[in-house]
């Protein structure tokens, strides 16, 4: 028997339009397995465009964040950063922007590089692109990105 209503994701439509599905925020929770968030892929060429994100980071100093991520592309370069209120700036190392470029697109990197014991750091993320959970080794390859704490 098929499904009664059709489900919404990013790839199919389903009784809710994929713009407004895009408005619900996904939550995604890494920490030990997985290190990263991929927020944005595929950044093509001449992209504005700014990502909200809210969650809680237990490790370490604890971080409870509400921010949001913003970038543009040119034909060679990305350019962005996040800016997060937060209650103290307690956020040392628990919280990192990365971007990366691959084959003339560009993709973007919520990274957490604290293991924890489990996967307890959650993140709620309202993006146009499908975040996906990541464990990433930091190199060359990557840019780091601004991350300014709000608060305080």
């Amino acid at each position: 028997m098929g499904e009664l209503l059709p489900i919404a994701t990013f790839n199919n439509k389903g009784i809710l339009s994929s713009s407004a599905y895009r408005n619900i925020p996904q939550k995604i929770n890494i920490g030990r397995e997985y290190n990263a968030i991929r927020i944005a892929d595929s950044l093509g060429k001449w992209i504005r465009q700014s990502i909200s994100f809210f969650g809680y980071i237990p490790s370490g100093n604890k971080l409870a964040f509400n921010g949001f991520a913003y970038f543009e592309t040119t034909d060679i370069t990305l350019k962005g950063g996040a800016k997060i209120l937060s209650h103290g700036d307690n956020s040392e190392g628990l919280l990192e922007l990365y971007s990366k470029e691959e084959n003339g697109k560009f993709h973007l990197y919520l990274v957490a590089p604290i293991t924890a014991s489990s996967e307890i750091d959650t993140f709620f993320i309202t993006s146009p692109y499908e975040c996906v959970r990541e464990k990433i080794i930091l190199d060359d390859s990557f840019n780091k990105l601004q991350i300014n704490i709000i608060g305080g």
